[in-house]
């Protein structure tokens, strides 16, 4: 009776170590992957986590959207040194505005 909590943890590992192999397949697969390359990407997923809010998938996919656009036109339009600039520049004033995120979780304490 009721659910097992073991199997939807279990469950939520695998689904999760899943998608994370599917995603350093395709990034080692379109870019060019060395030892250290992980300096480049964890200032950029540290920005879509707190701009998407802590506790919200749907935040952090409406974050990266937004700020992998706002990455690829600025690089195009001025340079890529501006665009990686961008992110932190955008987390900044977005911390500013709007300190919990796009779609924070609010949390009642008894």
């Amino acid at each position: 009776v009721g659910i097992n909590v073991a199997r939807v943890t279990a469950l939520a590992f695998g689904i999760s170590a899943a998608l994370a192999a599917a995603g350093g397949t395709l990034f080692g697969m379109l870019n060019t992957f060395y030892p250290v390359s992980w300096y480049d990407l964890i200032g950029h997923l540290l920005v879509i986590i707190v701009v998407g809010g802590f506790n919200s998938i749907r935040g952090a996919f409406i974050a990266a959207l937004a700020l992998i656009s706002l990455q690829e036109v600025l690089s195009v339009v001025i340079s890529p040194t501006v665009a990686d600039l961008s992110f932190f520049v955008f987390l900044t004033g977005f911390l500013i505005v709007r300190p919990n995120g796009l779609f924070s979780v609010q949390v009642r304490e008894a």
